[in-house]
């Protein structure tokens, strides 16, 4: 060692540590924006239609993050992706609830990550069912 060098100090030791420090900083502004959009409050969309056949009632979104559902009238409703994961259209009918997602008055449906799709919705019965979406 010369000119006063420590052990574990010098030019390669300092390229590691901003190495290390730009992953971290690349990670805490991942960490921040996904915060921001899961916490954002997002865009609401409501619809007062839902009848007894399934019908879109939010469109594909690329950006989309989470999606939340919630059923504030008192007929349950039964919401789904308009397309399935196979690539096939999501045709359910009361007779057949395969592909929805059952939601109570008054509950609440969360679905993040990969939830990009359209969606539809349908009621178990009557044709001005409420439903209020917020997509972050």
């Amino acid at each position: 060692m010369s000119n006063g060098d420590h052990p574990g100090q010098g030019t390669a030791g300092a390229t590691d540590a901003v190495s290390a420090l730009k992953g971290i900083t690349q990670q805490l502004s991942a960490l921040v924006k996904a915060t921001r959009s899961y916490f954002g409050g997002g865009q609401v969309t409501a619809s007062n239609s839902v009848s007894t056949a399934f019908a879109q009632i939010i469109a594909a979104n690329a950006q989309r993050y989470t999606i939340t559902f919630h059923n504030p009238g008192t007929v349950t409703l039964y919401v789904g992706p308009m397309t399935l994961a196979n690539g096939s259209p999501n045709t359910p009918t009361l007779g057949a609830l395969g592909g929805t997602y059952q939601l109570v008055s008054g509950g609440l449906l969360v679905l993040d990550g990969q939830c990009q799709l359209a969606y539809g919705a349908m009621a178990a019965s009557g044709a001005t069912n409420p439903v209020t979406v917020t997509e972050s």
